[in-house]
């Protein structure tokens, strides 16, 4: 697959300093795609779309210092995760017969999956309706299980903004549900 990316690439320059980048970060964005889907088909896709994008936006990514560069890498990986996560989940809606079969002893599990599948389509969708600053805090405290002062490393900011943006984010994602859930 190294070769498919590399061809994609003018030149010889750029080639060796991508296979380096691919080489360097290929198990991180694996980890991030993996955690995402929870598959490692769907994470190997996420991860070659990411690859995709990035071979052809090279020239201005190899511009990124170290820092931004990473950043951009989980971005990206995170997105192709999610919109993989999304094409597979449209392709099985559409395979999944709705008869007769749904009914019975199964039903509430199928009901409980099908609800939970939305909450978290509905969680999803709020925290990307977010500030993107706050959508980060709050996706790499809670899904990457990172502290405030790593998440503050992560994103190059202050400890005390990075515990803010958690805290506001957290606050803005409760008034949504509270907004749009009726119990």
């Amino acid at each position: 697959m190294l070769l498919f990316y590399l061809s994609m690439l003018d030149s010889e320059e750029s080639r060796d300093e991508f296979e380096e980048l691919y080489h360097s970060y290929k198990g991180m964005m694996y980890k991030i795609a993996r955690h995402y889907t929870d598959n490692h088909h769907l994470a190997e896709e996420a991860m070659q779309n990411a690859f995709v994008a990035i071979a052809r936006n090279f020239d201005t990514i190899k511009r990124l210092n170290q820092k931004q560069l990473e950043s951009y890498l989980c971005k990206s990986t995170k997105n192709c995760a999610i919109s993989v996560l999304r094409k597979e989940a449209n392709a099985l809606n559409k395979t999944i017969p709705l008869d007769n079969q749904l009914v019975g002893e199964d039903f509430p599990d199928v009901a409980e999956s099908v609800a939970d599948n939305e909450l978290l389509d509905l969680i999803v969708d709020y925290i990307r309706a977010m500030k993107e600053e706050y959508a980060d805090a709050l996706t790499l405290h809670y899904l990457y299980g990172f502290s405030a002062r790593q998440c503050a490393l992560a994103l190059d900011i202050p400890l005390s903004t990075a515990k803010s943006r958690i805290f506001h984010a957290k606050r803005l994602l409760k008034k949504r549900f509270k907004e749009n859930i009726k119990w």
